[in-house]
């Protein structure tokens, strides 16, 4: 359920994600505004991606056709839109080793241009001239022979913002969990129920991926049958503590270390965050 920033903030510094005053004043201001610019029906605070410089912050919007997009911003003061990317780059990212097992920090300059593996691809190659048939004494003169033209390979200027939206993209994915008691299926869609009041004490079995929640909204499978958290295989890649002190299921993945899932007890409160360097375990 979407907060307000102040009490999100609030919420999250109780759970150990510390926000700077600067942090929390800019940000407060900055969803509204992000909301107006681009023209958003709603922005929520996502993730504080540290880098070799300031920390990149990021806001999640949804546009009214119901698109989920990402904004970043590496002063707090400009939001841009991160780039989508199509599965050739996604590819060329992994080759050039900035894939989502990379190692390499996040330099933390979005314009950055990523640097390749051989300075040589940078060359333009030298289209081929047309040969000149030979001609033997007394033969008449041949026609030129036309050469097939090979289509050149796709030429990419990746970015840093490129790989970064690698990065959230699969950090969004690991965490697009769904709270099963407070939603429902209606006409096969995921509806919120609203008879729903809170979990007095929530647990991984209250709560399922998404992928595998659409499983049931599609008629493949009952909804006695959806896997929850606790279920293998998602209860290796997962974790639950209930914060007694809080009273708030935390849950981690297990790729993400500050990638975090929460949900309070006795309220319609719940969400998650990612607090972290953006390289995955």
């Amino acid at each position: 359920m979407q907060l307000d920033f102040a009490i999100q903030s609030k919420r999250l510094q109780s759970l150990g994600v510390v926000l700077s005053p600067e942090e929390m004043t800019v940000i407060n201001a900055a969803i509204p505004a992000v909301r107006v610019e681009f023209d958003l029906i709603e922005a929520t605070y996502f993730a504080r991606i540290q880098t070799l410089k300031r920390p990149y912050h990021i806001l999640l919007g949804k546009n009214e056709r119901g698109d989920e997009l990402f904004y970043c911003s590496a002063d707090m003061t400009a939001w841009s839109l991160l780039p989508a990317l199509d599965q050739e780059e996604i590819q060329e990212l992994q080759r050039l080793g900035f894939g989502i097992a990379s190692r390499v920090p996040l330099f933390g300059k979005l314009d950055k241009l990523l640097p390749k593996e051989d300075a040589a691809e940078e060359e333009e190659e030298k289209p081929d001239e047309e040969e000149e048939p030979k001609e033997e004494d007394g033969e008449e003169p041949k026609e030129k022979v036309a050469k097939v033209i090979k289509e050149k390979p796709r030429k990419f200027k990746l970015l840093e913002s490129h790989r970064l939206s690698q990065i959230i993209q699969n950090v969004h994915k690991q965490m697009q969990i769904v709270l099963l008691d407070a939603f429902c299926k209606q006409s096969g869609k995921q509806v919120l129920n609203t008879q729903f009041r809170g979990l007095q004490r929530p647990n991984l079995s209250n709560l399922a991926l998404l992928k595998d929640y659409e499983k049931y909204l599609n008629g493949t499978i009952q909804q006695n049958e959806i896997k929850t958290l606790q279920d293998e295989p998602n209860s290796n890649y997962y974790t639950g503590q209930f914060d007694v002190l809080n009273g708030c299921l935390v849950v981690m993945n297990f790729y993400y270390k500050g990638l975090i899932y929460y949900i309070y007890a006795n309220a319609l409160v719940w969400g998650s965050f990612y607090d972290g360097d953006g390289i995955a375990w």
